[in-house]
């Protein structure tokens, strides 16, 4: 049982890892946009950019949501799995 604990311990430090990195990432996508804004010389391409970073925000997104997924389900299936192995 406390190697269960253990494993599910490590497995979310890990997640919140993931979780930090991926903000990280999405706040300098956001201050990179900002940048990029304030070099927009029309209305147009002020929508360019903001419709190219929405698009892209997106799929960084479902990546990131995909990968903390696959995460969660690994902590669960080793923190089950590990139970069975213990006889728990």
């Amino acid at each position: 049982m406390e190697w269960r604990a253990s494993t599910a311990q490590s497995g979310t430090r890990d997640v919140w890892n993931k979780v930090i990195v991926f903000a990280e990432q999405n706040v300098a996508t956001s201050f990179d946009l900002a940048q990029r804004l304030t070099h927009a010389t029309n209305l147009r391409e002020l929508v360019d950019l903001q419709t190219e970073f929405a698009q892209s925000q997106m799929r960084a997104l479902a990546e990131q949501m995909t990968e903390l997924g696959e995460a969660l389900a690994l902590i669960i299936s080793n923190s089950a799995g590990s139970g069975k192995a213990l006889g728990a």
